[in-house]
């Protein structure tokens, strides 16, 4: 009998973590594991990349909800509603936030309304520990032997509050880190489960990136030097001003690129 995976996620947008997963999916054997992707909204250009023998859905949610919790968070949806002239749901995200230390503020219902899945997995992963939700949702309406969460992104340069997540995590057994610096992070700032974290590097697909390499694109603009690509959010985190500060000295030393 197979194993039941089940993955929770925001989107499948055109990001890393989505990438990540769906790379992670494609090398988990199919004859041996049923693997479901439950999403907050079921969208995203990453969508028809799932592989086919992968179950893929939206979370049991209420109307609307999703889109809510999409928003941007708290900040976004206090600011959406002062927009739309709803003061009184304004005050009452940021009271929740600011004073009663809600993991999920923005939400317009009580969590404890939402619908449970009855659906038992071996294991369910939430994808991204930096949705508050999405970990709370896995923790408390997921019926599951394990369940594990990953981290794909810092607290510190994010800005992430580590206390939206603090009253779940210990309804996990392990936690992934994508990388030894987030893993240190991370048991800096929740030194009680350091011995259930560890190093969970992103899997990346040589025969992938080999075939999409193949593919034919033309420039019109002459240069026939070398060209270097990076794609990511224009951010601090990205560190897109040592990228520019070292094209700088690339071009001092006579590169051509």
């Amino acid at each position: 009998m197979k194993k039941k995976i089940l993955f929770v996620t925001p989107h499948m947008i055109c990001g890393g973590v989505e990438k990540s997963l769906i790379s992670l999916v494609n090398e988990i054997p199919k004859n041996e594991y049923a693997v479901t992707i439950l999403m907050v909204k079921a969208r995203g250009e990453f969508l028809p990349f799932i592989p086919k023998w992968v179950t893929f859905g939206e979370l049991p949610l209420p109307n609307n909800l999703g889109e809510e919790l999409l928003a941007g968070g708290a900040k976004a949806s206090i600011l959406k509603n002062i927009r739309n002239f709803k003061f009184l749901q304004a005050v009452k995200i940021f009271v929740k936030k600011a004073i009663l230390k809600d993991a999920v503020p923005e939400l317009s219902i009580s969590f404890e309304t939402i619908s449970k899945i009855d659906e038992h997995y071996d294991i369910a992963v939430a994808y991204h520990i930096h949705m508050p939700f999405i970990v709370k949702y896995v923790a408390e309406k997921i019926n599951a032997d394990k369940k594990i969460a990953w981290i794909h992104n810092d607290f510190k340069l994010s800005g992430f509050n580590p206390r939206l997540i603090k009253e779940s995590l210990d309804k996990y057994i392990y936690f992934f880190a994508v990388s030894k610096q987030l893993k240190e992070e991370f048991s800096e700032i929740f030194p009680s489960y350091n011995k259930k974290t560890d190093v969970f590097y992103n899997i990346i697909s040589s025969d992938l990136i080999q075939s999409m390499s193949k593919d034919h694109i033309r420039y019109t603009d002459n240069f026939n030097g070398i060209r270097i690509l990076s794609i990511g959010r224009l951010n601090k985190q990205k560190g897109y001003d040592l990228a520019i500060k070292v094209c700088k000295r690339l071009v001092k030393d006579g590169y051509k690129f």
